[in-house]
């Protein structure tokens, strides 16, 4: 007996989801509404110049050796990428308008949620919490870190 895809049931978990992700300050989450991305919707919609193909194949591949193959600067091109066609409110494009730009924990969140929705990135918050030095208390008139931090 097969079992006929409930549409409304896949929606609520595959389509436009809302996401909480790191601020820019410390200890700061913002939510965004995000779509995952995937090799070929990104391709057709053309989201991955085709130097890049190979890069952005590894990167959603999840094996980690072929990722760390990837040098750095296409990591980073490919990161981008994602985080463009993933972002549906606000926008990239409104956040760089706006003056922000996304930091390496934003981006690796929504990288994480590329490769496995909302779970991934949530176990990714939770490693990333158990890093030591993530649980030191805030200090008092400490300068804020600078992006990227």
């Amino acid at each position: 007996m097969s079992n006929i895809v409930n549409l409304k049931d896949a929606a609520a978990r595959y389509a436009v989801q809302e996401l909480e992700i790191s601020g820019w300050g410390p200890r700061e989450t913002i939510t965004v509404r995000a779509k995952r991305p995937t090799l070929y919707a990104m391709a057709a919609m053309g989201f991955i110049p085709n130097p890049l193909m190979g890069a952005m194949q590894a990167m959603l591949s999840g094996d980690v050796k072929k990722v760390e193959a990837v040098d750095l600067k296409k990591q980073a091109d490919c990161v981008i990428a994602m985080a463009r066609y993933a972002l549906v409110e606000p926008t990239y494009d409104q956040m760089t308008d706006a003056g922000l730009t996304l930091n390496d924990d934003q981006l690796m969140e929504l990288y994480m949620f590329a490769l496995g929705g909302l779970d991934r990135v949530a176990a990714f918050r939770a490693l990333r919490a158990s890093v030591a030095g993530n649980d030191v208390p805030d200090i008092p008139d400490a300068p804020e870190p600078a992006a990227g931090d």
